[in-house]
């Protein structure tokens, strides 16, 4: 079993912050380059960056901060590489960094479709997730340094599809990791699971 898998996608996107704050920068720039001649459409300009900037900033520091209190959980995942039919031990082991309240706590396999189509010069991209498989626990109240530990079994479907990474489409297969926090950005950690297209062998009596 896989003690230490990086996860594929997390909910704190460190790069929100960056991003916010170089819109905020532009904001300033712009502000203070107005000349005399058009201040008002500077003045303008800077409000409009610096509004989506700190706006941007904002959703950063939120994930940042739920992760911050939640702490970084130890995951063990017994295959990163599966057939159509295999069943996937998961173990969720978290202690927590301050005082969290959760109201749920959710295990899911998650199918995901990828498509990207071009429409004239535009490229446009649409995905869809699938929930195949949940499990889920009622939350409660937990106090800094208190321990969270859940593990489930998730069956890759026989009749599912296999991982497809080509130029226009993709077929992923994830297990997520989901708390539903009130008042606070929910914390989700998505680990990818490779499916090749072959059937788990069958034991016959």
């Amino acid at each position: 079993m896989d003690n230490n898998p990086k996860p594929a996608r997390t909910g704190a996107p460190r790069w929100l912050i960056v991003l916010g704050s170089f819109f905020v920068l532009i904001a300033i720039v712009a502000i203070r380059a107005s000349s005399d001649d058009e201040p008002l459409t500077a003045v303008i300009i800077g409000i409009s960056f610096g509004g989506i900037g700190l706006w941007i900033a904002y959703e950063g520091a939120k994930h940042w901060y739920t992760r911050f209190r939640v702490g970084k959980p130890e995951v063990q995942i017994s295959q990163d590489t599966a057939v159509l039919g295999d069943a996937i031990s998961v173990n969720f082991h978290n202690t927590f960094n301050r005082d969290v309240n959760v109201d749920t706590f959710a295990i899911k396999l998650i199918f995901k479709e990828t498509a990207t189509y071009q429409q004239g010069t535009d490229t446009r991209t649409v995905s869809h997730e699938e929930v195949i498989e949940e499990f889920n626990t009622i939350g409660q109240r937990f106090s800094a340094g208190s321990f969270l530990a859940e593990s489930a079994e998730l069956t890759i479907p026989r009749d599912g599809m296999h991982t497809v990474d080509v130029r226009r489409n993709k077929l992923q297969w994830f297990v997520r990791f989901e708390m539903d926090i009130p008042k606070m950005t929910n914390f989700t950690d998505d680990y990818e699971i490779k499916v090749l297209p072959e059937l788990v062998s069958k034991e016959w009596d």
